[in-house]
């Protein structure tokens, strides 16, 4: 029996690390359906690499 392990990579992105919530809502705006907010959870992850 042979196993495969898929690896998915995401492509690459620019992390920003605001600092305040006007600063985090600013930018949202600013980048639009380009840009996605991560606030604790994981599910990031999955839609970067599908991108």
């Amino acid at each position: 029996m042979s196993w495969q392990i898929a690896i998915d990579k995401p492509k690459s992105f620019e992390l920003l690390a605001p600092s305040s919530i006007q600063q985090a809502m600013e930018w949202a705006t600013k980048y639009g359906t380009d840009a996605a907010l991560l606030a604790g959870g994981c599910d990031l992850l999955d839609k970067l690499k599908n991108q």
